[in-house]
């Protein structure tokens, strides 16, 4: 009988241990892949942000370019005006109505398809209201 029972009670304890083993190998794996799963989010999410900031960047450094861009046009009217010494009045008169009919071209094209040109007419005004020294304002050289 002791026999019988040191058999029946080994198996019994040696079941109810293994089964408890198994249990935890299985929370072990699991919570091992719950903690992937949530760095794998956290990558995820980390790429997203840093493809938002890189856009936002972009768009800046986009503006920052084009800023430059029209100042640099600006600066180049300014001193294609600028570079008229002895010329006929007629030739100036003529270079003269350059900046007026694009501004008045751009203006009526803007009245029309406000869409595609209205950022342009607004350049024209800029372009025609810029401070541009007047005579009074010019050095005697």
């Amino acid at each position: 009988m002791e026999i019988l029972d040191f058999i029946t009670n080994g198996g019994i304890g040696t079941a109810i241990g293994g089964l408890f083993g198994i249990g935890q190998e299985w929370m072990r794996k699991h919570m091992e892949a719950k903690a992937l799963a949530a760095e794998r989010e956290h990558i995820v999410t980390m790429h997203k942000m840093q493809f938002e900031q890189d856009n936002k960047m972009a768009e800046f450094e986009l503006l920052e370019t084009d800023m430059q861009t029209q100042a640099d046009v600006m600066k180049g009217s300014y001193s294609h005006d600028s570079s008229f010494k002895d010329v006929s009045p007629t030739v100036n008169n003529i270079r003269a109505l350059v900046r007026p009919f694009c501004t008045v071209a751009t203006g009526v094209a803007a009245f029309w398809h406000p869409e595609p040109f209205f950022g342009a007419f607004m350049l024209c005004l800029t372009w025609w209201f810029a401070g541009r020294r007047s005579e009074a304002m010019r050095p005697v050289v």
